[in-house]
């Protein structure tokens, strides 16, 4: 019944539970283990498994208000739509504009990263064209539809990425010298501390599923659940890597093909080999679900007429994906490829750019009741006012501070760089105000209402 109930734009209702359980593990897990330990644990010693524990506190508010937005909103690009509403079309602009320097970042990572783990097993392949390849390829795949991009994700994840990391657990665990966990604090305390803010960057990819909801059938009990198994799979495999990778690499030594290079010590060549192919997977499942929720989000805002509404913007193929939003995110990460030469400098600018969309999506989320009363009214999970503001406020003070400790470890460049594009995306968003002003339409009260297309998504949940 929900699939009768689509937008002129095509998009349906049909990616079930066990589907987005797999499209949000695969999206958190690829670059978080098999990039990001190596270079945390080089920058904290053992005590990584310590940051990347205390991770998991903002994380848990982001699902709480992610929980609350997906029961009330389960529409495409619901972070944009609630924040445009209750803050201003002004921040839901900004939300996208912190997006597509994320995306075009996540996206050099993961690049670079697959061709630099494929090099471990071919060192004749080149990074650079590898790292495009994979790019180009993932883009053909989405094409095809979330349908097929889903199936793609279930099967890399299960067999591919989970299965790996499990050998390399289970497998490494009687291998691990006792000795390479002391001294806990090799760089003290205050080492540990700042390296929360990276060890966030893992968890990173959990709110995707509100970018796509207006896809997912059910959405107001699969939202919840997806968040609630999603973030269980993920924490159990993350300590476990770092607990058993600090004990097999010495911290001092530990580089971003750390996970690859000590499978490939410790189990046998096919199994050791199977685990970096594992890497490579997992590289391709988040880059996979970016080209997933991109797209999603530049229908929503030629839906609003922010991007024009009509023509190159909105298109959709016959395969019900938005073909157009999928050209220019492969474009923004073909761009962004050549210049991931620093893998923590681009993480910790990443999170910023995160913390920046979680601020303004929480406190949209918090005044949801008060903006967009008839929807609340309908919501699956109603909080009472102080848990509601305890997950949102808490959500905002939680990613302020991480925000403040990116600025302060990556320095003026990552402040550069995070402003520069909000910037330029505020040059847009008044010059496109003033272009549709003269042509009589105000922005600013269009966007007080909900599109039809979003409203029969609404309508469909």
């Amino acid at each position: 019944m929900a699939e009768q109930k689509k937008s002129k734009l095509g998009l349906i209702r049909q990616v079930g539970l066990i589907a987005a359980i797999a499209m949000i593990v695969g999206n958190v897990i690829g670059d978080a283990i098999f990039i990001s330990t190596g270079p945390m644990l080089s920058g904290v010693g053992p005590a990584l498994v310590i940051s990347m524990t205390i991770a998991i506190i903002p994380i848990i508010f982001i699902c709480l208000y992610n929980i609350l937005l997906g029961g009330a909103l389960p529409v495409t690009m619901a972070d944009y739509v609630v924040t445009s509403r209750a803050l201003g079309p002004f921040a839901g602009w900004l939300i996208f504009c912190a997006a597509i320097g994320l995306w075009a970042m996540a996206l050099g990572i993961e690049g670079f990263a697959f061709g630099a783990y494929l090099a471990e097993l071919a060192p004749a392949a080149p990074i650079l064209p590898v790292s495009l390849g994979i790019l180009l390829i993932l883009g053909v795949i989405n094409y095809f539809g979330i349908r097929v991009a889903a199936i793609a994700q279930i099967i890399m994840t299960a067999l591919f990425v989970v299965l790996p990391l499990l050998i390399f657990i289970f497998g490494g665990w009687p291998h691990m010298q006792v000795d390479l966990h002391q001294p806990l604090f090799p760089l003290g305390v205050g080492a540990m501390l700042f390296m929360v803010v990276p060890a966030v960057w893992c968890y990173i990819g959990f709110t995707s599923i509100t970018n796509f909801a207006g896809e997912i059938k059910n959405p107001r009990r699969t939202i919840p659940l997806t968040l609630a198994i999603s973030l269980g799979i993920i924490v159990a495999i993350y300590l476990a890597v770092a607990w058993v990778l600090s004990g097999l690499v010495p911290w001092e030594e530990a580089a971003a093909t750390a996970v690859g290079v000590a499978a490939m010590g410790f189990l046998p060549e096919s199994l050791g080999i199977f685990v970096v192919c594992g890497a490579l997977f997992a590289f391709a499942t988040t880059m996979n679900m970016i080209m997933v929720t991109a797209p999603r989000a530049i229908i929503a805002l030629a839906r609003d007429n922010v991007l024009p509404a009509s023509g190159f913007f909105s298109r959709i193929n016959r395969f019900r994906t938005p073909d157009a939003g999928l050209l220019v995110i492969v474009v923004i990460g073909l761009l962004g490829a050549p210049l991931a030469y620093n893998v923590l400098a681009y993480i910790v600018v990443i999170i910023i750019f995160m913390m920046v969309i979680h601020i303004l999506n929480s406190l949209g989320v918090y005044l949801l009741p008060k903006k967009m009363p008839d929807i609340w009214a309908k919501a699956a999970f109603k909080f009472t006012p102080f848990w509601r503001g305890f997950a949102c406020i808490g959500t905002v003070v939680l990613a302020a501070i991480l925000l403040i400790m990116g600025v302060v470890m990556e320095g003026w460049m990552g402040v550069v760089i995070v402003l520069g594009a909000l910037g330029l995306g505020s040059i847009y968003w008044f010059l496109r105000k003033g272009y549709l002003r003269r042509r009589g339409i105000d922005l600013d009260k269009e966007l007080r209402e909900l599109h039809p297309d979003t409203k029969a998504e609404l309508e469909g949940a």
